[in-house]
């Protein structure tokens, strides 16, 4: 798979195919919390994401899978066991196409629009330092009109969160990352901050409760030694909730100057 931290398609036992990034990631561990927090509280918003799973890979897995190697400084080097950060991949590779770009007239019509600017609030309140990313499939569905045939429909997920809170950084930027002031869902619909406003409502709803039960899904072992800084950086975050809004209005001013420069 493309991307720095080098992810793997691996298919488990159950037959299901995961994306796996693995602790030892040239990036480092942090991105493996970036990942699994951001993909739960996506969730949470009901923002589509891939399914998150924790993966133990064990020393018989890499035994019968040699090919599975990561590079680090240019020097091959093998996963080490234990455990990984895994989404979940939409069907068999074999069958399934999945597109990670579709053309600005196809992008109504493959994704509700308002999905992603879902997503695009979720970048700023996370301080993503990369740019939003989606992968897009088809999948068969019984059509539920009256001839309850089978139809297709597209289907767009959010992916790629490693770079959240400013990726193994683990800080958050005062102004809004300037990666979503280029994004292509504000050239093409150019939405008003009053568009946002389902989105904010939702993020200002989650419960302490959400943001508690977090911190037990992540791996003792991703974050040995910095066991404090991770409950500190949900902490943050919660409270970042409120400055959103502004945030929000900003980024959309800087966007807005760009077009009509």
């Amino acid at each position: 798979m493309r991307g720095a931290t080098q992810a793997h398609l691996v298919r488990l036992r159950d037959g299901s195919y995961y994306v796996v990034k693995f602790a030892n990631n040239p990036v480092g561990a942090r991105v493996l919390v970036n990942e699994l927090v951001s993909s739960l509280l996506l969730g949470e918003l009901g923002i589509a994401t891939p399914e998150p799973a924790v993966i133990r890979v064990d020393e018989d897995f890499l035994r019968s899978n040699p090919k599975v190697l990561l590079t680090r400084g240019g020097v091959p080097c093998r996963a080490t066991p234990g455990w990984h950060f895994g989404s979940r991949f939409p069907g068999d590779p074999d069958t399934t196409a999945i597109f990670d770009f579709v053309p600005d007239a196809w992008l109504s019509r493959v994704v509700d629009p308002d999905d992603i600017l879902g997503a695009l609030l979720f970048d700023l309140w996370t301080c993503n330092a990369g740019p939003r990313q989606a992968i897009f499939f088809r999948e068969k569905v019984v059509d539920g009109g009256a001839t309850g045939k089978p139809a297709v429909r597209w289907i767009a997920q959010m992916i790629d969160h490693d770079r959240a809170f400013a990726g193994a950084r683990w800080r958050f930027t005062q102004t809004p990352p300037r990666a979503l002031c280029g994004q292509r869902i504000l050239h093409v619909r150019r939405p008003s901050i009053r568009e946002f406003a389902p989105w904010i409502a939702r993020l200002m709803a989650l419960p302490d409760q959400v943001f508690d039960g977090i911190l037990q899904y992540v791996p003792a072992e991703w974050i040995r030694g910095e066991e404090r800084k991770v409950p500190e950086m949900i902490a943050r975050l919660r409270a970042r909730r409120n400055r959103v809004p502004a945030l929000l209005a900003e980024a959309l001013t800087i966007a807005n100057n760009r077009l009509e420069a």
